[in-house]
């Protein structure tokens, strides 16, 4: 119960207010731990948070900030795209993705939250490029497997395509969008420097 989760984003990167362990509830942690996560719960506090919400994402207990901020700038390497991603993914009915490149290490990576969207009814877009031939056939059949997934490729021919962009819109109007530099890999999404902006806000069906 307490071992490291592989799916588990939150496993991989605990943020400040999250169990150390893989537990789904504050009475699964000793003693000690509670303690600990006290204590940087007032020093969040003090530092002028608002407040923290009780929550469990992918079986794991963690606070969240009231009223997260909207814009957020993540640039990798000690601070990951992949938790954005895994967030906007669980909380999204539905979502788009474009990249120029996609590599299987990435597919692999993504898959379980994919599959999680899918099989809750949710509905999936993608468009990779062709762009260099840099995207890898095995990332491109994982996608179309998916079952439900709508995968398309983008043939550049003398041109180019070079977006990346995630879209995610929840039932409830909510959505957000992450534009940055990550194509889609395991390297880009976990340990890589990346620059992306997410923002969130109310969508509608023509756009953010």
């Amino acid at each position: 119960m307490s071992d490291p989760h592989p799916d588990c984003p939150i496993c991989l990167f605990p943020g400040p207010l999250a169990a150390l362990r893989h537990v789904a509830a504050w009475a699964d942690l000793t003693a000690a731990e509670q303690f600990t996560l006290l204590a940087q719960l007032g020093a969040a506090l003090a530092d002028g948070a608002a407040g923290f919400t009780v929550v469990v994402d992918h079986g794991h207990f963690h606070l969240r900030p009231r009223g997260a901020q909207a814009l957020r700038l993540t640039i990798g390497s000690a601070d990951p795209l992949l938790p954005l991603i895994a967030q906007g993914i669980d909380a999204a009915d539905s979502v788009d993705l474009a990249v120029a490149f996609a590599m299987d290490s990435g597919g692999q990576l993504i898959a379980p939250w994919f599959r999680d969207l899918l099989d809750r009814g949710g509905r999936l877009r993608v468009v990779l490029g062709d762009y260099m031939d840099v995207t890898e056939p095995a990332a491109l059949y994982r996608l179309a497997d998916l079952d439900g997934a709508q995968v398309r490729v983008f043939e550049t021919g003398p041109g180019s395509f070079h977006p990346k962009a995630w879209l995610f819109r929840a039932a409830v109007r909510q959505g957000a969008a992450i534009i940055g530099s990550s194509n889609l890999s395991r390297t880009v999404l976990t340990t890589g420097v990346e620059w992306n902006c997410r923002r969130r806000c109310r969508c509608c069906d023509a756009g953010l």
